[in-house]
């Protein structure tokens, strides 16, 4: 299970904050586009990652 979709259904866990969840997923979802950026950029410099 991935932890966005482990944190999408708010309304199934109600005794977590539904702000607290909207930051975690940006927080998440933030890092995700940074790492996917890292290897964007590793597989230009070394083709041979693909």
């Amino acid at each position: 299970m991935c932890v966005l979709q482990y944190l999408n259904p708010v309304d199934e866990r109600p005794g977590i904050d539904e702000e607290f969840c909207r930051y975690q997923q940006s927080l998440i979802k933030g890092e995700l586009k940074n790492i996917e950026e890292k290897i964007d950029k590793l597989q230009n410099n070394y083709p041979n990652l693909r």
